[in-house]
């Protein structure tokens, strides 16, 4: 009697966890969503309540709420909002009022945002609106996208996860001819994709290699794409 109540229990308690699970699943942010109404005017979509989870890292762009974004809509012109924050994860330009509410803009009715010195524009890529970073805009126009994995936690003593975890990963791309193309950080495929009639893929890695200098290094890139541009 004792084996099949304890069977019993396990049973309860692993129907628990598994639903436990799937919420989160379904819920990564880990958010109550509610409306919020307006926001100063603006009704462009829902807010929401965010409720403290462990985690590791974070799906937003900043680690605190502290900065001023200007924001350009399609309809409405141009405003600035405080406390403003970017969600990596939805893709969406977030602000915070009254300590803890979040209204989230429409990224479907941003033209563009300006936080911190940084441009940031709603573009398609792979069939999907997605938030780019404007990283080099001089002749040649390469944008920054952030991705976001997610790897949830579970009270499962089986898997022994005990806390979410955000992990943040970057890649670059070059707009040509009003498409995205990401950009190769190798020499050989860099200098192939930006090579010209009046300056060729030899003479870009050529450049690359006697300044010693490296794809990888955000700084370094802007150096390069500055010479590429600068080529009649």
């Amino acid at each position: 009697m004792k084996y099949k109540l304890s069977f019993s229990l396990f049973l309860l308690v692993s129907l628990t966890v598994f639903a436990q699970e799937d919420e989160q699943d379904s819920n990564p942010l880990q958010t109550t969503r509610q409306s919020f109404g307006d926001y100063r005017g603006l009704n462009m979509t829902v807010g929401f309540v965010n409720p403290k989870t462990r985690t590791e890292g974070s799906a937003y762009y900043y680690e605190n709420w502290d900065s001023e974004a200007i924001i350009y809509l399609k309809e409405q012109g141009r405003y600035k909002v405080e406390n403003a924050n970017i969600n990596l994860y939805d893709n969406t330009l977030e602000t915070l009022y009254n300590d803890n509410n979040v209204f989230t803009f429409n990224t479907d009715e941003l033209l563009q945002f300006a936080i911190d010195g940084k441009i940031f524009r709603p573009l398609v890529q792979d069939g999907e609106l997605k938030l780019f970073e404007l990283f080099f805009n001089k002749g040649i126009t390469v944008y920054k996208h952030y991705s976001i994995s997610y790897t949830k936690s579970s009270p499962n003593p089986m898997i022994n996860r005990r806390t979410n975890k955000y992990m943040r990963s970057e890649r670059f791309y070059v707009d040509i001819n009003g498409s995205l193309e990401k950009l190769k950080l190798t020499n050989r495929a860099f200098s192939k994709l930006f090579a010209t009639d009046a300056l060729s893929a030899d003479d870009i890695k050529a450049f690359i290699e006697s300044k010693d200098l490296s794809l990888k290094e955000e700084n370094q890139l802007k150096e390069i794409l500055e010479f590429i541009a600068q080529q009649p």
